[in-house]
């Protein structure tokens, strides 16, 4: 042991360092004020999925939700139908399909390493009414696929000049946080109100005894306000619809919340209608589809998407009105820009719409969900018409995707819409062909010093495709797969990483009640796993001391939260304020698999009259650091202690457990420098905790272990 001043210890103290000598500390937490990143490579968006090289939007369990298409009395007979696309990632997988619906109702196929199977569930004319016709009630008709290894999935909903298809998320992947994007009631003057359809979305449960609380952003046809929470209890196989009143013109679920207590699959969608609304095409009439589209948990929304217009020929040509682009945002304040250049400023779960005709680079300044909307076909039958389609993050690619082009011939346009970083264009091949460098286009603008790509690639074959990249997953690519023919058209996010970048949301402050405002802090796990905290801080504004921090260490007093877990943590002073002071909450997170998340930030203000809980004395800092880090033979621990007092520390592996506690002993005021052996030991994460209740002390380093 090292130190630049006269150290006075216990025996104890250097038995313990002797213990101390063969740890390793390898932290999960960064430190309260550090971007958090990946140890790895410098950048989070391919750790979760080092472990198994697959995306996370392939699984081994899946609730396919197909909502209302048309009105329920329209039938076509044999041209509707319910389509399922599987595909083997590279073992043989025993796949199972079931319904609640049909109890005794079981199909299962084979599929051989990086094979596929494409199954119209409705040839079985038992299984017709699988299309979910229900609003506000508990309702078993919901498809689940299940199997022995990960596959991608995918639906297909089709009707007659109607339909849309969606990538399916597994239960590993899905949430307990959501917003919906829908779209609006028709207003168009051109069809007869009768046949107006509704706005929707539906809600599935991977688990028995699954809290859904639901949050309509407009009233909706089983009584519920716009704005006021109700609870649904789901059990595993069922789901719930709501929709709109048809009725009445200009209604919208977007923006609507969905909350759990378990994981839960979610679908926005739109029994049909045209995009925009109330658009008439060139023969004085309009044609109308079906939206749908697996929405996204908030835990993997993200800052920066790329898109473009579709095709609708094979020859690039676009229909003369674009793409309606939507943008949702997942909190106050939200700036967007497009190409570089300020657009719109969102609050929370608000959204914005624009046509679009060229590519385009969209950022936000907090998380977004982008939603893409094929345009209504301009004339009487030329192709396309309106589709949804998620947009993914560009930080959620990924090198390699399997993903499927329909099999049915009604769809003679089958393209991919690809988007990359510039530099990785000419490293992509799709079946094997390579797609040349000189197709993309480069999109105006760059984010986080990146610059991107886009290219509207066709080729792609019936049924199964593979798409990939000799880049590094955080270098790789996202895509879109869609399809169209005379007035139909679907699309879908094909490919897309889905590890949350943030995994906390943090409510709304509380309100002022009876005069007195609150400090508050409610915040939940909306992540797909058990979330272990590291720190949280309050950053002011103010350009003066203003001695408030946190009652509590997020890390210590909370630790682990489960999945769509809640807490709270409380904000105080350490001295008198007689105004408000404006700042910026900020909780750092990561999970168990090593990802460290962006950390949940909201403005707040910090009231004065709330100040009850006022702490003698703010912490007292050791500035402890740790060098080298990351380290493979040794690293040196440093902080400096402001007056003799008693230290404890004592080591946390990654679940919070204690693994050996290195020192409790006195230590005199002054500099400590404490070398680190990492013999013996294997590669994990762990945390050091220096405390002292006496100084008010408790500090955490943050340290990495390498090869």
């Amino acid at each position: 042991m090292n130190s630049k001043s006269p150290i006075r210890m216990s025996g104890n103290f250097n038995r313990s360092l002797t213990s101390l000598a063969l740890t390793i500390l390898f932290v999960v937490a960064l430190l309260a004020i550090a971007p958090h990143r990946s140890f790895a490579n410098g950048d989070c968006v391919d750790c979760d999925v080092t472990s198994n090289s697959t995306p996370k939007s392939s699984g081994t369990d899946f609730l396919l939700c197909f909502e209302q298409n048309i009105d329920p009395t329209q039938t076509f007979g044999d041209s509707s139908y319910i389509e399922i696309y599987m595909a083997s990632l590279g073992d043989v997988d025993t796949v199972t399909i079931t319904s609640r619906r049909y109890p005794n109702f079981k199909k299962v196929f084979v599929l051989q390493p990086n094979g596929s199977q494409t199954y119209r569930i409705t040839n079985d004319p038992a299984l017709w009414d699988l299309w979910i016709t229900s609003h506000g009630d508990t309702d078993n008709r919901v498809v689940r696929v299940q199997s022995s290894a990960p596959i991608a999935c995918y639906g297909m909903n089709y009707k007659v000049f109607s339909a849309d298809a969606f990538l399916a998320l597994p239960h590993q992947s899905s949430g307990t946080d959501y917003r919906i994007l829908s779209y609006q009631n028709s207003t168009n003057p051109v069809i007869d109100t009768s046949t107006w359809l509704p706005s929707q979305f539906a809600v599935a449960a991977f688990e028995d005894n699954t809290i859904v609380t639901l949050t309509p952003s407009a009233p909706t046809l089983g009584g519920h306000a716009a704005g006021v929470p109700f609870q649904v209890t789901l059990q595993s196989g069922q789901c719930v619809q709501l929709q709109t009143d048809q009725r009445i013109p200009g209604l919208d679920l977007t923006g609507s919340m969905v909350s759990a207590n378990h994981p839960v699959a979610v679908y926005g969608s739109h029994a049909r209608t045209e995009i925009p609304a109330g658009f008439i095409n060139t023969q004085g009439n309009t044609s109308r589809d079906m939206l749908l589209e697996a929405m996204l948990p908030t835990s993997v929304w993200g800052h920066a998407f790329v898109l473009n217009a579709v095709d609708v020929l094979d020859d690039g040509s676009k229909n003369p009105g674009g793409d309606l682009m939507r943008v949702l945002a997942l909190d106050d304040n939200t700036t967007v820009t497009v190409n570089g250049v300020n657009w719109v400023t969102l609050n929370r779960n608000q959204f914005a719409d624009s046509l679009i005709h060229k590519p385009v680079l969209v950022q936000g300044t907090n998380p977004l969900q982008v939603g893409e909307y094929f345009h209504t076909s301009f004339t009487g039958g030329g192709n396309g018409d309106p589709s949804l389609a998620l947009v993914p993050p560009v930080d959620q690619s990924y090198n390699n995707f399997t993903f499927f082009a329909s099999t049915d011939p009604a769809f003679a346009v089958q393209h991919l819409a690809i988007a990359t970083e510039a530099r990785s264009k000419g490293t992509i091949t799709l079946n094997g062909s390579p797609i040349p460098a000189a197709a993309f286009t480069t999109v105006p603008g760059t984010y986080n010093g990146n610059s991107y790509a886009f290219v509207d690639w066709s080729g792609l074959k019936p049924g199964a495709n593979v798409i990939t990249s000799t880049s590094t997953p955080d270098q790789g690519f996202t895509i879109l797969s869609y399809g169209m023919g005379p007035v139909i058209s679907y699309g879908y996010t094909a490919g897309a990483l889905l590890v949350p970048k943030r995994a906390l949301f943090i409510e709304y402050p509380p309100e002022a009640k009876n005069g007195h405002h609150g400090n508050t802090i409610d915040f939940r796990n909306t992540c797909y796993a058990p979330v272990y905290l590291d720190s949280a801080v309050f950053v002011t504004n103010s350009t003066l001391p203003t001695g408030i921090h946190f009652r509590e260490d997020v890390a210590s007093d909370i630790g682990r939260l489960d999945i769509g877990g809640t807490a709270q943590i409380h904000l105080v002073t350490d001295r008198a304020l007689s105004d408000p002071i404006r700042g910026t909450v900020k909780i750092y997170s990561h999970t168990a698999a090593q990802f460290n998340l962006e950390p949940a930030e909201r403005d707040f203000t910090f009231y004065p009259d709330a100040a009850a809980g006022v702490t003698p004395g703010a912490p007292t800092v050791l500035g402890v650091t740790a060098s080298p880090n990351p380290f493979s033979l040794y690293t040196t621990i440093s902080f400096s202690m402001p007056a003799s007092g008693d230290l404890d520390i004592v080591l946390y592996d990654e679940l919070g457990r204690e693994v050996r506690h290195i020192a409790n002993s006195q230590f005199a005021m002054g500099p400590y420098s404490i070398r680190i052996e990492r013999f013996g030991l294997p590669r994990g994460f762990y945390t050091c905790i220096l405390s002292s209740e006496k100084l008010n002390i408790k500090e955490r380093v943050a340290i990495v272990a390498g090869e």
